[in-house]
């Protein structure tokens, strides 16, 4: 970190390539990932609050319930902390852990609540979040993870998480939302 708040210092005379001002937006983006709270403290410390997210999803038994509020982190830390998860879940379902297969719980459902936010039909390709659910949506199944969401516009969801969806419950809505192609039934001859 020493040697980028260098190049942020006016008159630096290192790189005149980069612009002071992308150095300086760079140097922002490293401070804020390195001292975000969520890389702070240590499992096992002082401060016994802390654990680890994969650590406790490896240990998960049969009728636990783990409330992860991804919501007020940014959106790199929500792609880093949902793919950790997910990955902790697949994990522990292929046999990547020590434990005995029957006491690895049969089923394990992810809630993601506004999932038209996370698995929009307008996210990037390359989006972290979406992957991660559609990859639960399209083969989670096959291994007992399941993918339960809420939303307030079906239409705006990714076509291939709603098209793996196998139960679909509706309640109050507008009729713009209803005059969406997503809700017409299609009845063929």
């Amino acid at each position: 970190m020493g040697e980028v708040k260098e190049y942020t210092k006016k008159g630096h005379t290192k790189n005149k390539e980069i612009p002071i001002a992308s150095w300086r937006k760079f140097s922002r983006l490293i401070h804020k990932s390195v001292t975000n709270d969520i890389f702070q403290g240590c499992p096992g410390g002082k401060d016994k609050k802390h654990k680890r997210l994969r650590d406790e999803i490896s240990n998960i038994k049969s009728g636990s319930v783990f409330v992860i509020d991804i919501a007020k982190l940014d959106e790199q830390l929500q792609c880093f902390v949902f793919g950790d998860i997910v990955q902790a879940v697949y994990d522990l379902k292929l046999g990547e852990t020590e434990r005995d297969e029957k006491d690895i719980p049969k089923r394990i459902v992810i809630f993601v609540d506004e999932l038209n936010k996370y698995a929009s039909s307008s996210a990037p390709k390359n989006s972290p979040i979406l992957n991660s659910i559609l990859e639960i949506a399209e083969r989670g199944r096959s291994m007992g993870v399941i993918l339960f969401s809420a939303e307030q516009f079906r239409s705006a969801i990714h076509d291939r998480a709603t098209g793996n969806c196998s139960t679909h419950a509706y309640g109050r809505t507008n009729a713009i939302e209803i005059s969406k192609p997503d809700y017409r039934l299609a009845i063929a001859n």
